[in-house]
């Protein structure tokens, strides 16, 4: 009995798959003339279903600079935005070391600015993009992605396009 628990046990966490990554933050849309580049993290868990499906939760921390015209009137100088969101990875050419993948989904946005008038309150936002990962043993790889990012507001939409670097284990 212990064997076939630990036998569940071995291959659920062979199904486990988690990433992390940082880089920069570009604004696109409403919001662009007012801010400039900007960093992010991202981080994530979920699992495989296979080996071009699996499904994550992605938490996801960008601060987007506030353009040098309005840091002398305003009392801060970034806006910052969190998210938290559900995403289906789909991955191509995975027998091979270079393996692309796209992603998208709906999530939880914090956006936190002083520009708009409004207070930081939860909203609905979606996201997609895409990668390039390398896979440098048979357990990770490094990837390379940008990400559409997108909230509504009531005064301003928020849209901006992290490029992320990061390390994913399996």
């Amino acid at each position: 009995m212990l064997a076939g628990v630990l036998g569940c046990a071995l291959t659920l966490s062979a199904q486990i798959t988690a990433h992390i990554g940082a880089g920069i933050s570009v604004p696109i849309g409403d919001i662009s003339s007012q801010r400039q580049l900007g960093a992010g993290v991202s981080a994530g868990g979920g699992y495989n279903f296979g080996p071009h499906f699996s499904v994550m939760v992605d938490f996801g921390s960008n601060s987007l600079s506030v353009a040098p015209a309005l840091q002398k009137v305003l009392p801060f100088t970034s806006d910052t935005i969190w998210s938290f969101s559900l995403n289906p990875y789909f991955r191509f050419n995975t027998g091979h070391r270079y393996q692309p993948y796209v992603s998208g989904g709906y999530g939880v946005y914090s956006v936190h600015t002083e520009l708009s008038g409004e207070k930081s309150v939860l909203k609905g936002g979606v996201n997609m993009g895409g990668g390039l990962a390398l896979q440098i043993s048979e357990d990770s790889s490094i990837y390379f992605e940008a990400r559409l990012n997108s909230v509504s507001r009531e005064r301003v939409n928020v849209s901006f396009i992290p490029f992320i670097v990061g390390f994913r284990w399996r």
